[in-house]
């Protein structure tokens, strides 16, 4: 391949990422609402703004801590960028020996090459010794790449067990699949396992509530219109017409406010009628939840074989609520089988149907050979007008088209998981990624490896030895195409992805044209979610590609380099500043992540293998025991590590037992969707800049000042709150009493701790503690539960909004309560482990 072939995207490229790197880096302290909205987030895990220094972002991302990563991002997000981190440290440790050893020898190889073809393997002659450095490369390569997965593999089985004993609902609850149809009822369910675990709570089955999510989505619409046509109204200039809509196509114009209010009130009525159906209906599905009261319990459940029927009653770890995809909870064992036998039939056709057009676009990577196909001299005319036009579709024509063929994949890949019956967004995501790296590996991989070696030695086949022998020598000069590739993902992609000119430039013109409600206001500036299964294929083969390459072309190291320490610093950064969690998947994709890194490493050490034996290099021999090394530190790592991360070992889960989270608190999370949804309608409320509160400036120290000053100014603070709307206040309350039924249920372990353990030498001053303790948890209940019936009135009322203020001072003096219920117990326990200490 010409130099001109590399340098030309390599020129582009690097353009691109220097400005877009300097605009990202100026319109990052303007717009903080886009690129660090979470900072404007009133959530528990809420992080500080990032200093408004050009590089700034870059020291907070690498003084970042895993603990604290971990608990701003959640473990998925931990287990995302871990990869990245070690792919980094890999190809870093791996550039040194590639560029001082690797390049002389290539270069040096006198095998007929010229241009930066020398700097390839097929540079070398048959039968050289100098391939002895491509054999102890590998070993040196192979063993630092074991090393560090395996490091990675611990670091991750770290925090999996810390989520698993995370005091949650999910934790104590298990998913029980395949219930037999004669059992599908929630207290049959319920005498069968409680003569088994007698601390369960109770027991839930999941119901059909596809009319009810199909009315409750018909009324969301409604809403949304008639708050838009409200607010049009609201804001109507004089002389100017009242918004109209047609009732029917061809009929009478008569006022939408009316309308959509009619329209609502039918709708309200619809959803309700559905929502009884449910809440009344017999009919269960073979899936459900079961609640126990410890989470060693419901770690036992998961590992014990229950019945004697095949597949019946199998129970699984819970999956968080927000992970649950509830229309494949009406499959059982059976349908599922045989709809993912299916699924993997449309995947193999899909995969092998798709090849044709990679071919042809890997093809062009070597234009010459392309021309003198009859009927393709043409290319050689165009070609030949200008050198950099020829670079151009050599080197970044055919990396770019093969990026765009593959964007329409993962809606496909997603629709498959769906159909084959995952039961959580997680899963799905992960079935997913698995479909799509087998994707890239057939099609980009492979498909573009032989293409490129066939379309380049068509015309001098002549027979089965020699086809072997064009092939051998072909492979390697495929890794430019490679490289290029690494380079646009590296160089192009990523400066561009972080930039979020989407909602940047999508957003600005919403509010300015586009918004007329609260709600409006919110979705135009609502942060985005992150899919890991459908973007880690695309780096897991990045990483194969980089170790496959890394002796064929060495060049390839450096922008593997870039390319996972540039993914590091970006995704560190969006994962906790931009994106938000739509559910946590608890990490469980890592193990699949890591099979495929594995499985990258065994694919470079037979392509070696193979490329030197075709050389004629009968030393190769030596890399078998290699790849047998590589296999059983693959089983050895599922073994000593998968196990107890996916499952609590029950000397971790009996030491928390006392953790518990209420009892009614973890089904009431673990149920159908739209169930028990109100209406969400929200009184008109136009937000513009002429009604939005005015900033009035805060003393200095005063936290968090940017924050209020943005939030207020674009219209989404209001009071010095989150401006969420009634709604979003009750909802955030809610979520407070949760908080503060624990908080009293764990300051009241305390007390009785404290109780037990000091009783005889208590002092008045003690005393005095403990009973101000029982004072404050009492006052705690009283609150939570004129909570509870403020949001049912407030939820009630037609008038919600003109509430919103009750609730906001209702929520305050609750969080006040529970640091102050929080802080006395931290004294007492404080105390007792004081006097255990003295004693």
């Amino acid at each position: 391949m010409s130099t001109a072939a590399f340098l030309t995207p390599l020129v582009i490229n690097t353009v691109i990422a220097v400005v877009a790197t300097a605009v990202f880096c100026f319109l990052r302290p303007k717009h903080p609402i886009i690129y660090e909205p979470r900072v404007y987030m009133l959530e528990k895990n809420t992080v500080q703004s990032v200093p408004k220094g050009v590089l700034d972002w870059v020291k907070v991302v690498l003084n970042t801590s895993d603990d604290t990563f971990y608990e701003k991002a959640g473990l998925d997000a931990l287990s995302y960028t871990l990869f990245f981190r070690t792919a980094f440290k890999l190809f870093l440790i791996i550039l040194p020996l590639a560029l001082i050893v690797l390049l002389p020898v290539h270069a040096t190889g006198d095998n007929g090459q010229s241009g930066l073809d020398q700097t390839l393997l097929s540079n070398v002659q048959e039968k050289s010794h100098r391939m002895w450095a491509h054999i102890i490369l590998a070993y040196v390569f192979s063993l630092v790449a074991l090393h560090l997965l395996r490091e990675a593999l611990g670091t991750w089985r770290h925090y999996r067990v810390r989520f698993m004993t995370q005091a949650q609902p999910f934790n104590l609850s298990t998913l029980v699949m395949d219930v037999p149809e004669h059992r599908r009822d929630p207290k049959k369910v319920l005498d069968r396992f409680h003569a088994m675990y007698p601390n369960i709570s109770e027991t839930m089955l999941a119901r059909d509530t596809s009319k009810l999510e199909k009315a409750v989505t018909e009324r969301n619409q409604i809403i949304r219109k008639l708050e838009h046509a409200e607010a049009v109204l609201h804001t109507l200039k004089p002389g100017k017409k009242p918004p109209q809509v047609r009732e029917k196509m061809c009929g009478p114009k008569r006022s939408a406010v009316s309308f959509y209010q009619e329209k609502l009130v039918k709708a309200n009525a619809t959803v309700a009628e559905e929502q009884d159906k449910v809440r009344s209906s017999t009919e269960y599905w073979p899936c459900g939840f079961v609640g126990f009261g410890s989470i060693a319990a419901a770690q036992r459940a998961t590992q014990l074989l229950h019945v004697e029927t095949p597949g019946a009653y199998e129970m699984e770890a819970a999956p968080e609520p927000r992970d649950v995809y509830w229309p494949n909870f009406r499959l059982t064992r059976n349908q599922r089988t045989r709809r993912r036998v299916i699924g993997g039939v449309m995947t193999a056709l899909l995969v092998l149907f798709w090849a044709i057009p990679v071919a042809f676009v890997a093809s062009l990577t070597t234009l010459e050979a392309l021309s003198s196909n009859p009927g393709l001299g043409w290319i050689d005319s165009v070609v030949s007008i200008s050198p950099v036009l020829k670079g151009f579709l050599e080197g970044f024509l055919p990396t770019l088209a093969l990026i765009i063929f593959f964007i329409v994949l993962p809606k496909i890949c997603i629709a498959l998981a769906k159909y084959e019956g995952e039961r959580t967004w997680s899963s799905i995501s992960t079935q997913a990624f698995r479909k799509l790296y087998l994707f890239y590996i057939f099609n980009v991989f492979f498909v573009s490896l032989v293409a490129g070696s066939i379309f380049d030695s068509i015309s001098e086949i002549d027979g089965f030895s020699a086809t072997i022998t064009l092939l051998g020598e072909s492979i390697p000069k495929t890794g430019i195409f490679f490289t290029n590739y690494l380079m646009i993902l590296a160089l192009g992609k990523f400066p561009i992805y972080m930039l979020q000119l989407g909602r940047l430039i999508g957003g600005w013109i919403k509010r300015k044209y586009l918004v007329k409600t609260q709600r409006e206001m919110e979705d135009a500036y609502i942060p985005p979610n992150y899919v890991y299964g459908l973007n880690a294929a695309e780096f897991a083969l990045a990483f194969l590609l980089s170790m496959v390459y890394s002796i064929v072309s060495p060049l390839i190291v450096i922008f593997s380099v870039v390319l996972f320490g540039v993914a590091y610093l970006c995704f560190r950064y969006l994962l906790m500043y931009v994106f938000i969690r739509r559910y946590e998947g608890g990490g469980l994709f890592f193990p699949v992540l890591f099979d495929r890194c594995m499985l990258g490493l065994m694919v470079f050490q037979v392509v070696i293998f193979a490329i030197l034996l075709i050389k004629k290099f009968f030393f190769t021999v030596f890399l078998v025991p290699l790849v047998v090394i590589t296999y059983l530190f693959w089983k050895r790592c599922n073994e000593d590590y998968l196990r107890t991360a996916m499952y609590l070992p029950q000397e971790k889960a009996v030491a928390i037992t006392t953790a518990v989270v209420p009892r009614h608190f973890t089904m009431a999370l673990l149920k159908e969707p739209s169930v028990d949804e109100p209406d969400q309608y929200r009184p008109p409320e136009m937000i513009n800049a002429s009604n939005a509160p005015k900033y009035d400036d805060q003393p200095d120290g005063a936290w968090p000042r940017d924050r209020t000053r943005l939030a207020r100014r674009t219209g989404l603070m209001v009071d010095g709150s989150l401006n969420r709307g009634a709604r979003g206040e009750v909802e955030a309350l809610q979520q407070l009493v949760g908080e503060a039924q624990q908080c009293a249920s764990e300051a009241g372990l305390t007390d009785a701790l404290r109780r037990a353990s000091v009783a005889e030498r208590r002092s008045p001053q003690q005393q005095q503690q403990v009973s101000r303790l029982e004072q404050q948890i009492e006052h705690l209940k009283e609150l939570y539960k004129r909570s509870n019936e403020l949001c049912r009135t407030v939820l009630a009322s037609p008038n919600m909004e003109q509430r919103r203020t009750e609730v906001v001072q209702q929520r305050n003096l609750l969080k006040a309560q529970i640091d102050m219920v929080a802080a006395t117990s931290a004294q007492i326990k404080a105390q007792h482990n004081l006097l255990t200490t003295s004693v």
